[in-house]
């Protein structure tokens, strides 16, 4: 049985087949994603390709997250992106067609016109519109449209891109066009705690066996700050499996995130014993 994620590459692929325009087919990409985005199902599949980057597991590099798919025929790729709380990205332009939607929280998007004077950084535009979109939404962005991306939330939340490439090598280069400003800090910087952290965030919500397996996955990598949320989302999930592990994760965690996880499974136990 196919999984959501690979009927999606399906619909990608046969839109790339049927739309007369370019506008065309980011519509109907849009619509096969909004089928999509909403399910836990897909959800999954998704971070289990995100979490499956051998390169996820070396704490030195700077990750880079790379696509869960890509076609390199047809030109497009699907990437998965986390988002800080409060952060917002440098005004770009992208000269493809671009998809998004929301996977887990919100995502605040500015779309910009350009004022007078050099486009050097985010006081050269003006805000045209400003919208927020919550998780199951989903848009679309023709070529030349300069926009920023952020999360207006408390808490990380993920997107769902789908990303066109130019058909010619040498211009895909100015595919996207970034307009640095000293607001937004680097794009690169925590994408890796990012990734791991909110994954374990959007696994609390979904529940199952395979939400269990890749907080497995996620505990076994990450720092004592990314397992303390794989073990709050155990905790969510399975509680009894959370306190049986208890002493593994005692033995995991540093002394100075003790105190936080006694609380953490001392809440469990109280609410085991009232039920």
């Amino acid at each position: 049985m196919k999984t959501g994620l690979e009927r999606l590459i399906e619909q990608v692929d046969l839109a790339h087949q049927e739309a007369a325009s370019v506008e065309a087919l980011a519509r109907s990409v849009r619509a096969a994603l909004l089928e999509h985005i909403a399910i836990r199902g897909f959800a999954l599949d998704c971070l289990e390709r995100v979490l499956a980057s051998p390169a996820l597991a070396d704490p030195g590099p700077v990750w880079r997250n790379p696509p869960i798919h890509a076609n390199k025929e047809l030109n497009y790729k699907f990437r998965v992106f986390f988002w800080s709380p409060g952060y917002v990205n440098w005004p770009h332009q992208h000269n493809t067609w671009s998809v998004t939607g929301v996977l887990h929280n919100q995502s605040s998007i500015l779309v910009y016109a350009a004022a007078d004077g050099p486009r050097s950084d985010r006081g050269s535009f003006i805000v045209e519109r400003q919208l927020v979109a919550r998780a199951g939404e989903v848009g679309y962005l023709l070529p030349g449209c300069t926009h920023s991306v952020g999360n207006p939330g408390d808490s990380i939340s993920a997107t769902f891109h789908i990303f066109s490439d130019s058909p010619e090598e040498e211009r895909r280069r100015n595919d996207t066009i970034w307009y640095p400003t000293l607001q937004a800090e680097n794009k690169l910087k925590g994408r890796r705690f990012k990734t791991l952290r909110g994954s374990a965030e959007m696994l609390a919500n979904i529940g199952g066996p395979r939400s269990t397996r890749l907080l497995n996955r996620i505990f076994e990598i990450g720092g004592a700050k990314v397992k303390l949320a794989c073990i709050k989302a155990m905790t969510t999930i399975d509680p009894s499996l959370a306190l049986s592990r208890s002493e593994e994760f005692y033995a995991s965690l540093p002394a100075s995130s003790y105190e936080e996880l006694s609380a953490l499974l001392a809440a469990h136990r109280s609410s085991a014993q009232v039920h």
